[in-house]
């Protein structure tokens, strides 16, 4: 998006770099320093905006393994991108097995609509996608900041939009006027109410998924 505010900074997204005989020079001189170069192969990029808490702005696909072994996995050979019925998937994430470039959904630009045959999975030719049912997936975390919010804030004191466009519905979002929404356990992370909020940035917020 550039869906962004909010990521604790021990995200369990970051995984293991995969370092090249260069890469790894440079982190050797990194940790001269006293700085650990964060993984940018196996994990969501973050994007800094607090001290405490970063925002993702890409998530992998549904059913997509834990980052470090899925860039081993992965194959890079866009299946699960053709399939794609809202095109949210686009191979341009970072390099995986074969160093082509890796899935990733922006939900700035599309995000996953959770389509019910949950295409991707079923077209990856590898074990990068794990089967997954519809209602256990978990692309990331959906937070709240009431101070973004128009509902909160008075200026629309009935949008719903957010509620409104979840393909998963009040188990994943409900909305109370006034008060904004009330993110549930069946949230799956999509990105649907990010991508269609109409404040700007959007008080939801997409965080890397529990591990």
């Amino acid at each position: 998006m550039f869906i962004a505010a909010y990521v604790f900074a021990s995200s369990p997204c970051r995984g293991l770099a995969l370092m090249s005989g260069d890469d790894a020079k440079l982190d050797r001189r990194a940790m001269l320093f006293g700085k650990w170069r964060r993984d940018q192969t196996s994990a969501p990029a973050l994007a800094a905006v607090s001290g405490e808490i970063r925002a993702i702005n890409w998530v992998r696909p549904p059913g997509a393994i834990a980052p470090s072994l899925f860039v081993e996995a992965c194959d890079g050979c866009g299946a699960c991108a053709e399939v794609c019925p809202a095109q949210a998937i686009k191979m341009n994430g970072p390099a995986v097995a074969g160093r082509k470039p890796g899935p990733r959904i922006d939900a700035a630009q599309n995000p996953c609509v959770m389509c019910d045959s949950i295409a991707c999975v079923a077209a990856c030719p590898t074990t990068a996608l794990a089967p997954v049912t519809r209602d256990a997936i978990r692309i990331a975390q959906i937070r709240f900041d009431p101070a973004r919010c128009r509902a909160v804030d008075g200026s629309d004191a009935t949008c719903a939009v957010c509620a409104e466009r979840c393909p998963v519905g009040v188990a994943a979002i409900s909305v109370a006027p006034g008060q904004g929404p009330t993110i549930a356990g069946g949230c799956t992370g999509c990105g649907v109410c990010v991508h269609y909020c109409p404040a700007a940035p959007p008080p939801l917020i997409q965080l890397p998924p529990m591990v």
